[in-house]
């Protein structure tokens, strides 16, 4: 069946069901620029990842769907050069299993957890401040976590106008913590340089940005340079939020 797919547009037709969730053939030639029979031809052969309903209208099926998804994991480690780096094949061999990560978030969220209460920090989506209200930690922290999520869900389901992949982007929230943890340690180096620490946040939250935009991709089935697109957003609107309050 992944035969079917190395047709270029049959990829892109799937991608377009994938996207708009139902399209007609003619919606699909005028997309494409090729003829309305060709696209008959096609999703002729692609029976069992399309369906047609009373409607004349073709989308997606359950294993249409996952079968796209498992292209643009593909596309993400071979599409440019920086996908055949180490963090790229094994978040996309990964991805595919998200419990098994689940534990590694677990200690993630520990540690940070941890290293906050110690540290006197309040944390943001993407940075932290210093604070001493440590009693309202577990709210700070948790709220974060769970406002990321909520937030990252409604862009994709607006997207993609489907669910899944939800442990996935739990997994992908935590995973982008660890280097944002980086300017944490900088007090307990003994560093006191308010230079070190912002070059060191700024580093960090671009490889947070990376390794976030890397599991939307894979785990929503968003091309990547949507999902970066999405985090950067999200992160202005942290520092203004952060500069604000």
């Amino acid at each position: 069946m992944e035969d079917v797919l190395k047709n270029p547009h049959r990829r892109k037709i799937l991608e377009i069901l994938y996207n708009k969730k139902t399209a007609t053939p003619k919606e699909i030639s005028e997309e494409l620029k090729i003829g309305i029979p060709t696209v008959y031809y096609h999703l002729e052969i692609m029976k069992g990842l399309v369906v047609k309903s009373s409607r004349g209208e073709f989308s997606a099926t359950e294993k249409g769907i996952a079968m796209y998804r498992e292209t643009l994991k593909e596309d993400v480690v071979t599409s440019a050069p920086v996908g055949r780096l180490m963090p790229y094949l094994f978040l996309s061999r990964q991805i595919s299993s998200p419990k098994r990560l689940l534990p590694i978030s677990v200690v993630i969220g520990v540690a940070e957890y941890l290293l906050c209460l110690l540290q006197y920090f309040r944390p943001y989506l993407f940075g932290y401040s210093r604070s001493i209200e440590v009693g309202a930690l577990p709210i700070y922290y948790l709220g974060n976590v769970l406002l990321l999520f909520v937030i990252l869900e409604a862009f994709s389901y607006i997207l993609t106008r489907r669910a899944g992949g939800e442990l996935s982007l739990l997994n992908g929230i935590m995973f982008s913590r660890l280097p944002l943890m980086l300017v944490l340690f900088v007090p307990i180096l003994g560093v006191s340089s308010a230079t070190l620490s912002v070059i060191t946040l700024a580093v960090g939250q671009l490889v947070s940005i990376g390794i976030l935009s890397i599991f939307i991709s894979l785990s929503k089935g968003i091309r990547q340079e949507v999902s970066i697109i999405i985090c950067l957003i999200m992160l202005y609107f942290d520092i203004l939020f952060y500069t604000l309050v």
